[in-house]
């Protein structure tokens, strides 16, 4: 299922939620580089993740390409 169907579901929602802010959400000062692999049909994988991370990270973002982007704040 791409992530975009997982996330129409509310109980997909949450699941995707709890995920990022555990294992986004509070990263050790010693962190620079978060790196994810996935495309998804159409880049779908890429344009998902960035919002789901927008909202729980938070922080300045920045649309480098089509499959990557970058947000500034680390702790």
């Amino acid at each position: 299922m791409p992530l975009g169907g997982f996330l129409a579901d509310p109980w997909g929602q949450q699941v995707v939620r709890n995920c990022t802010a555990r294992f986004l959400g509070n990263l050790p000062m010693a962190t620079k580089l978060v790196v994810l692999f996935g495309f998804g049909k159409n880049g779908s994988y890429v344009n998902e993740a960035e919002r789901v991370i927008r909202t729980v990270r938070g922080g300045d973002w920045r649309r480098l390409s089509e499959v990557a982007y970058m947000w500034i704040g680390m702790e």
